[in-house]
């Protein structure tokens, strides 16, 4: 994905979950409740600069 694509997606869209992952992204929180509908999305993702990324799909963590 080119830098202005990803760059308008960060501020103005949102992501897939394997959008984020193919993007090397580092899963931060899930998001719940009411905040969905305020942030419009379900999970946020940081890259290596602590820029924040949504993402339309929940992250589930496999625990042993």
């Amino acid at each position: 994905m080119g830098k202005i694509k990803v760059w308008y997606k960060r501020n103005f869209g949102s992501f897939t979950l394997k959008e984020c992952e193919d993007l090397g992204l580092i899963w931060f929180y899930n998001i719940h409740g009411d905040a969905i509908n305020q942030f419009n999305c379900r999970s946020i993702w940081l890259d290596n600069k602590s820029r924040r990324y949504k993402c339309d799909e929940l992250y589930y963590t496999k625990y042993p």
